[in-house]
């Protein structure tokens, strides 16, 4: 295995125990009064880029797909729906090529006071999900990945919905 791909492998782990963690607490009860999130899309590696993705796409899709699910998008700075794409070509120990891994993560932002120092307020993930996708080219791992956001954003409007039902 490539240093890129065990990067990429430990990324992935990183998050999802990061998730797993964060759901001991009631990700979903958390998404109870939103009136509406922003969406924003991580600056995307050259790999991604090469491959035919774009933030601007990644942003729209996002931002379709919350919208056909009746969740409001807002242009406020908080709370904010912060998509990251992290995409690698691999590649044998002799260079042969493999073809494409991206890890994509959606999570939910929103500022937050801390209650040892009610003054101090952070930013704080109080919902993600996070999918990792392999892909033998560039054309594949694009639709792959556009695929896998629009499922986690399918799942994170379904979490926001029953939390807000429309009236």
């Amino acid at each position: 295995m490539n240093t890129g791909k065990l990067y990429l492998v430990i990324l992935f782990f990183s998050f999802f125990f990061t998730d797993a963690v964060a759901q001991l607490v009631s990700a979903r009860e958390s998404l109870r009064g939103l009136g509406g999130v922003s969406v924003l899309v991580e600056d995307i590696s050259s790999v991604a880029r090469s491959g035919g993705l774009s933030e601007s796409q990644l942003e729209t899709d996002t931002e379709l797909t919350l919208r056909r699910n009746g969740v409001r998008v807002t242009q406020s700075p908080y709370p904010y729906l912060y998509v990251q794409v992290m995409a690698i070509r691999d590649k044998t120990v002799s260079g042969r090529d493999l073809g494409y891994s991206a890890v994509i993560a959606v999570s939910l932002r929103e500022k937050a006071m801390l209650i040892r120092e009610p003054f101090h307020t952070v930013t704080a993930t109080i919902w993600s999900r996070t999918r990792l996708t392999t892909s033998s080219d560039s054309s594949g791992n694009r639709q792959r990945v556009r695929s896998e956001l629009r499922d986690l954003v399918e799942e994170f409007s379904n979490d926001y919905l029953a939390m807000n039902p429309k009236q």
